[in-house]
């Protein structure tokens, strides 16, 4: 572990974008070129005019030991991970692989509806990995009380898990 922190107090981080690359029958988060304008339609990364090295780590992906590394070099002694419902096998697996250091927080599409509910209880439902839902209103441009996310609060509420809530997305070309 990282040395030279205040008291040996370790961090967690509670929102690691880990930039595995997982294959999953179902893509990604569905979300696609959702926010990409003329300036970066052709990016690797929605952002990568804020990060040098961007196009090259997205392409590439991490490999989850280099994820840990650098947890490990930042003094990051637990981090929640984002996992979606198309690749969740695959990032429970690496989870699995490095107890104690990695845990999920699920994403899902609640315009899914009762797929979403079925999605989500299959893998959350006594999983101690999966330590929260997490919906993400900007990308589907539903405002967080909107009445799709009605069920998943209360699947939220059925499984004990909170919900996160990623209201915006703070990467402007401007």
């Amino acid at each position: 572990m990282a040395t030279g922190l205040a008291h040996g107090i370790m961090a967690i981080d509670p929102s690691l974008d880990p930039q595995w690359r997982l294959d999953s029958g179902e893509g990604g988060d569905g979300f696609g070129n959702l926010f990409r304008d003329a300036d970066s339609k052709d990016y690797a990364h929605p952002a990568q005019h804020l990060f040098k090295d961007a196009p090259e780590r997205v392409t590439r992906g991490i490999p989850p030991e280099e994820t840990v590394a650098m947890l490990d070099r930042f003094g990051v002694e637990r981090a929640i991970v984002l996992v979606n419902t198309g690749n969740a096998e695959a990032a429970l697996k690496i989870m699995e692989s490095y107890p104690g250091r990695l845990y999920g927080r699920l994403s899902f599409d609640p315009r899914e509806g009762m797929e979403a509910l079925r999605k989500i209880d299959a893998i959350a439902r006594g999983n101690p990995l999966i330590k929260a839902l997490s919906v993400t209103p900007f990308a589907i441009q539903l405002p967080p009380n909107d009445k799709v996310y009605y069920p998943i609060y209360a699947k939220a509420i059925e499984l004990d898990l909170p919900v996160t809530d990623w209201s915006s997305d703070v990467c402007s070309s401007d």
